[in-house]
């Protein structure tokens, strides 16, 4: 368990490693098999401290199966299906895109949600 000294309070973010997909740039965690946390960082580096949302990112690891070839990365749990597609440009509409299995509706990088609350 981390604490901070100037809030403390136990976490644990960091995940299990076998719950990440690394690649270029990138780092997808399967946090549950309905939630998935994406990471671009041109340098690679990516952040390890924990969200407000999240504090305890060391879960049992969901299942889920990652296929990557040429240059495509694909994530599956038992809910969702990530696709993306190595680029210079990191995330976009046409590198990364989810869909929801059960109805089919897919989500691409940059859609807007009139619904989400912010």
């Amino acid at each position: 368990m981390t604490y901070t000294k100037n809030f403390p309070i136990q976490f644990e973010p960091i995940a299990d490693p076998e719950a990440m997909v690394i690649g270029p740039k990138v780092r997808f965690t399967v946090l549950t098999s309905r939630l998935l946390r994406l990471e671009y960082s041109p340098t690679g580096e990516f952040e390890d401290r924990p969200s407000q949302a999240f504090w305890y990112r060391k879960q049992p690891v969901p299942e889920f199966k990652c296929v990557e070839e040429n240059g495509r990365t694909t994530i599956t749990t038992a809910y969702l299906q990530l696709k993306y597609t190595d680029s210079e440009a990191g995330f976009t509409p046409k590198t990364l895109s989810i869909t929801l299995k059960e109805s089919g509706a897919t989500w691409h990088f940059g859609d807007e949600d009139n619904l989400n609350l912010m």
